[in-house]
């Protein structure tokens, strides 16, 4: 593969190279969540575990950051940092302020620590419930090249979804929102800036397609409320709301 100037292969580790600079991965906090069994990323020791979907910057000697980048390694994988800043409600770019551990490396530190993973079908299906069912992906990611993310991750763990990519792609199409109103999905809008989406959880999404819809949702309370919303900006006399809370 091509490398980055900035790393280098050492063995079976990427490497950062550049002295008198500090490579930083923008980890969103909410990767380290030990709510559920298999966190997106873990601290174990030195290392740090996570799906390597992130964005990352290089910071000069003299403080000054790089434009922010999406590093894209859609699977498990181990890095080195020689030190996690935890950082809240920083704004990168334009992305939305969030609160991050920032994974900082020196030249010399193992950025990934091992570029031959195992295979792992746990892992396809973390990434997948990372991208569906979370909405973590960073918008730094252009919304055209979403679908290879999709792919890359089977291909990196040895397996195959068996689907026509289109079908991904509309997926893909139903969960990223147009960010100025997540009523409307992104293809709805000019697309001029590839950029320019939100994702969102897909149990979200039957919420904006129609008070039926909205209605047989998976989240009692949202889906009714969803429902009666929906009734006005249709305006249509009756949604599902009505018969259903008075049966």
């Amino acid at each position: 593969m091509d490398l980055p100037k900035f790393l280098s292969l050492e063995g079976q580790s990427l490497v950062f190279n550049q002295p008198d600079s500090t490579f930083v991965f923008y980890v969103p906090e909410n990767y380290f969540n030990n709510s559920v069994k298999i966190p997106i990323a873990e601290i174990f020791g030195e290392y740090v575990s996570m799906i390597g979907v992130c964005n990352w910057a290089i910071i000069d000697k003299n403080g000054k950051r790089s434009k922010i980048m999406p590093f894209q390694f859609p699977t498990m994988m181990l890095c080195k940092p020689f030190e996690i800043e935890t950082v809240k409600n920083l704004q990168l770019d334009s992305t939305d302020p969030s609160d991050y551990k920032l994974l900082k490396f020196h030249k010399g530190d193992e950025v990934v620590s091992q570029i031959r993973v195992p295979q792992l079908i746990d892992n396809v299906e973390m990434f997948f419930k990372m991208f569906v069912l979370t909405a973590k992906i960073p918008t730094t990611i252009p919304y055209d090249k979403l679908w290879s993310l999709f792919l890359e991750s089977a291909s990196l763990n040895g397996f195959s979804y068996g689907l026509n990519i289109q079908l991904i792609c509309i997926l893909i199409a139903s969960i990223c929102r147009d960010k100025n109103d997540i009523s409307r999905p992104f293809k709805a809008t000019s697309m001029s800036d590839m950029n320019a989406y939100k994702p969102i959880d897909i149990r979200m999404v039957p919420k904006f397609i129609s008070p039926y819809t909205a209605i047989t949702s998976e989240n009692w309370d949202e889906a009714v409320r969803a429902a009666i919303l929906l009734k006005d900006k249709e305006n249509i006399p009756t949604s599902p709301t009505e018969k259903v809370v008075t049966m």
